[in-house]
């Protein structure tokens, strides 16, 4: 019996230390990325696999985004109707959702999480090998500690000379847009 509480205890005590950790939940999602060969897919079977890896707020803007999107394709479609042949198409077809710049890389290595108030801030270096040359650009990723564990709140987009581009949140609102 006694081990049986003590092995209890250890349990509730360790249990926090056996939480994923930042840089993990930062691994998951960019291997779901890849294995998902996401380019710029706002629907919800896409989506729908990165939301428990988000937070609440992110999620709540890729939902009203999604509405947004639909908007735009009604009336674009009844547009299409009108004019036959129109090839009009919205900004966001052939941008890459995931991504700061049009290609879309591959993980070459993460930084050290900096880990500081329920937040952490982890660098991706991000490579598209394809590219002649090659193009790098770093994520940081944003993160959140909530009661669920570390999940994403946003993505910083930059390019090889340190300056900013975009953000993850950025890009959901100029998918958004309104008819």
């Amino acid at each position: 019996m006694r081990a049986i509480a003590t092995s209890l205890v250890l349990g509730i005590i360790a249990a926090p230390c056996l939480a994923e950790e930042p840089l993990d939940a930062v691994k998951r999602f960019y291997g779901e990325l890849k294995a998902l060969e996401i380019r710029h897919d706002l629907e919800e079977k896409t989506i729908g696999k990165f939301r428990p890896l988000l937070t609440e707020s992110l999620n709540q803007e890729f939902t009203a985004s999604q509405k947004a999107v639909a908007a735009w394709w009604e009336v674009e479609n009844k547009h299409r109707a009108a004019s036959p042949g129109s090839e009009n198409k919205p900004p966001f077809v052939d941008s890459p959702i995931f991504s700061g710049i049009y290609e879309s890389g591959e993980v070459e290595s993460y930084g050290d999480p900096c880990v500081a108030g329920g937040r952490a801030y982890i660098p991706v270096k991000v490579t598209d090998k394809e590219s002649q040359p090659s193009v790098s650009w770093f994520d940081i990723v944003i993160l959140h500690q909530t009661k669920e564990g570390w999940r994403i709140d946003d993505i910083l987009y930059f390019i090889e000379d340190g300056h900013p581009r975009s953000s993850l949140r950025q890009g959901i609102d100029s998918k958004g847009i309104q008819p």
